[in-house]
């Protein structure tokens, strides 16, 4: 018999087994799921068989998790893993730990029969979203020429501000030809907040194929809340190209004697991996001209060397949980890659219907997951930012089990990013019963000295400049603030900004319940998200006179007419200050010109990536920079630009360009700190998440990620002046201009 005691004791150590028991078996789950997102993010991205094509990867992974969980020991699931991705190419081999060292395959290709392997300069695979630019994913084959054409992808580029075209109908055109051969197509795409892609077209189901002159076009209603439109004409291949009557006009007021809304041919960028084009554009009475002309010779080595590089490994080797190893092969031969019909069908069978409907929240939100990391793992430009690739896997999936609903789907690949450091991670939610209708607070917000301030405000009956953020629904500002940023990637000072943002712009009716302290008063009042707009953080005039003799610009919200208006005096001022503390258009990449005393010669800071094999291995496919044109009327006087870390992205490459010239003086504080092309992956559970996919190189020459442009003259603002209301950054540049400094 046992006495109370020790029958408690004895329940207790039950308890405690069992719940010991459960974690260990979470624990195996997990690690097992950790190999199968693995190995199949390798297979998928790297193995060069036709199969990877052939198979829906969403039910690949269903069926891996379901192994996990089903297998009755971890050497059942890796020998189920490697019988599940066996099928879908050629040449895998699972050795278990008693097999020793085995002898891997080497595909010894006959002289007719070529060797392919994927060749990824950047990242252009699913589940990448359709987006023209520099990037592809191929399977190519070594010393085909065929092949370098499906790599290459030439650009010719602009881009214009939305405003004053929101709510228009427009339509894109141009002729074409091919000299040579190969492809060619126009794209347009139109760009809103948080650069989400609200229109996109490529004409990847209408490529121009034809050596005669033909006529092509895109239309569009430019969105309301559109912020960028963007367009161009692309060559497919090394070949020649020439486009003429390359116009954008107003559908509704279209009739023959309507002028385009291009003008201007050095707004033009070209960007060709390897300069593998050059471009010769020219304006006439009919729209631009523009001529792609190959290097061809240039292109070509080059391409070559990328898709077979002479040290890159032919098999990855992934370790399973039961200590067997699994390899697969990264290079074959072009007929052992090939998928015959029968096998075709078989694979479509089993790895065919997808049905997300039938997931649970948590199943699906472990599918993104599963779906998203592998090409950040293979393919982010900055590996060497990210300390645990297996760890940040492990808790994204572990967290996942826990997903009810979908705000904590988001939030898990929220999280699972915030280890890459990028500002420009974004997790949208693309499901229609979740779509926001963006709209603002009614004031702007800066932080001072540890404490949140209101700088500008359009209901200064209730809320003014100066007065001080104590609490945000209840909850002490510090503390608001510390809850999110553990959702945003990027540097500090950009946490804080997206924090600042996420606080004034949501979803349109929301209401902000703040604690004002205004003097020795304490001040109650609830604020609702309806403003079209977010409010900047000052009202000074886009162009005006602070000091005699002194112009200020603001290049956030100039436009190309008044820039062009202010020229003249720009030229002739004692010193000028610009504006950039934000995202500017295109008149301040244009403005750089009229600072330039010589052509840009920086050629080299943006750079694309070729994974030669998985895991992050990296190197350098193209580089190129923007080139920009020395121009007049050039401005003589000394020049200061302001910033803070409201600048990320493109105005961070304009304020590397000052940096790299010596164009100005840089007064304020650092900017965001993530520059270079963003791509976006569409994911299984209808989220579409943003990374960076280009590494960028800083005027000092080291990696610019997480590090930004450092100002010249270091200013921050004060408690104090934020309550003044006033603009000591500002303040400072008209110093320095008058110090000579």
């Amino acid at each position: 018999m046992f006495s109370r005691t020790g029958l408690f004791s004895l329940l207790v150590l039950v308890a405690f087994s069992t719940q010991a028991n459960d974690e260990a078996t979470d624990k195996s789950l997990l690690e097992r799921q950790v190999n199968a997102v693995a190995s199949i993010g390798v297979v998928r991205h790297f193995h060069p068989h036709d199969g990877v094509e052939a198979v829906d990867w969403r039910s690949v992974l269903l069926e891996a998790f379901a192994l996990a969980e089903d297998a009755g020991s971890d050497a059942e699931f890796a020998s189920g893993l490697a019988d599940l991705l066996s099928p879908i190419g050629t040449g895998l081999q699972h050795d278990a730990p008693e097999d020793g060292d085995i002898e891997l395959k080497e595909f010894e290709c006959e002289s007719d029969d070529p060797v392919i392997r994927w060749v990824h300069s950047g990242f252009g695979a699913p589940p990448l979203a359709a987006r023209s630019g520099i990037y592809a994913s191929r399977r190519s084959i070594s010393g085909v020429e065929e092949s370098v054409a499906e790599v290459e992808i030439s650009n010719a580029m602009k881009s214009l501000s939305a405003d004053g075209l929101r709510g228009r109908s427009l339509k894109y055109s141009a002729q074409a030809r091919l000299i040579d051969g190969g492809q060619a197509a126009l794209w347009l795409r139109v760009d809103g907040p948080e650069s989400e892609v609200l229109f996109f077209d490529n004409m990847h189901d209408r490529l121009i194929d034809s050596s005669d002159w033909s006529e092509h076009d895109i239309t569009l209603d430019v969105p309301e809340k559109a912020e960028q439109i963007l367009f161009g004409v692309m060559k497919l291949g090394p070949e020649h190209a020439d486009f003429r009557s390359i116009r954008l006009r107003d559908v509704n007021a279209f009739d023959e004697q309507e002028q385009s809304l291009l003008s201007d041919t050095e707004k033009w960028n070209l960007v060709s991996p390897q300069n593998g084009h050059e471009m010769n554009i020219e304006l006439d009475d009919d729209g631009f001209a523009i001529e792609l002309v190959p290097n061809a010779l240039e292109m070509q080595e080059a391409a070559i060397d990328r898709i077979m590089p002479e040290d890159a490994p032919s098999h990855a080797q992934i370790e399973l949980k039961d200590g067997s190893t699994l390899h697969v092969p990264l290079v074959l031969c072009q007929s052992d890659s090939a998928l015959d019909e029968s096998h075709r069908h078989k694979l479509a069978a089993r790895h065919g219907a997808f049905d997300p409907e039938a997931l649970t929240p948590a199943e699906l939100a472990r599918l993104d997951v599963a779906t998203a990391w592998p090409v950040v793992r293979h393919f982010y430009p900055y590996q060497e930012l990210v300390d645990d690739w297996a760890a940040i896997l492990q808790d994204a999936l572990q967290a996942a089990a826990l997903v009810t609903d979908r705000e904590g789907h988001g939030q898990v690949l929220k999280r699972m990013l915030v280890p890459l450091e990028d500002g420009h991670v974004y997790v949208i939610d693309n499901d229609p019963s979740s779509a926001i209708d963006w709209a603002g607070l009614p004031v702007a917000l800066s932080f001072a000295e540890d404490e949140l301030f209101v700088v500008n405000s359009l209901e200064p009956e209730h809320i003014r400049i100066g007065d001080r953020i104590v609490s945000i629904d209840e909850k002490p500002t510090s503390q608001w603030f510390e809850d999110r940023r553990p959702l945003y990637s990027g540097s500090p000072q950009w946490q804080t900004m997206r924090g600042i943002r996420d606080l004034v712009w949501g979803d349109r009716g929301q209401t902000r319940a703040l604690m004002l302290e205004r003097g020795d008063e304490l001040i109650e009042t609830v604020l609702e998200l309806e403003s079209g707009t977010i409010l900047p953080a000052h009202t000074h005039d886009t162009i005006r006179e602070p000091a005699e003799g002194i112009i200020y610009v603001d290049l956030v919200a100039i436009d190309e007419g008044q820039l062009q208006e202010v020229l003249p005096r720009l030229a002739e001022a004692r010193g000028v200050v610009f504006d950039i503390r934000g995202y500017p258009g295109e008149p301040a990449q244009r403005i750089l010109s009229h600072l330039l005393e010589q052509d840009d010669d920086w050629e080299d800071w943006m750079r694309v990536l070729v994974a030669r094999a998985p895991g992050g291995d990296l190197v350098e496919a193209a580089s190129f920079g923007w080139t920009r044109p020395a121009d007049t009327p050039h401005i003589e006087a000394p020049v200061a630009f302001l910033t803070n870390a409201n600048a990320i992205s493109y105005p961070e490459s304009i304020l590397g360009l000052v940096k790299y010239h010596g164009l100005g003086t840089i007064v304020g504080s650092n900017t965001a700190g993530s520059n270079g092309n963003i791509l976006f992956l569409n994911l299984p559970g209808n989220f579409r998440v943003s990374y960076t996919g280009m590494r960028v190189i800083g005027p000092d020459g080291e990696p610019f990620q997480g590090q930004g442009i450092k100002p010249d003259v270091e200013v921050h603002p004060t408690a104090d002046g934020l309550r003044e209301g006033q603009d000591e950054v500002l303040e400072r540049a008209l110093e320095v201009l008058d110090r000579g400094q």
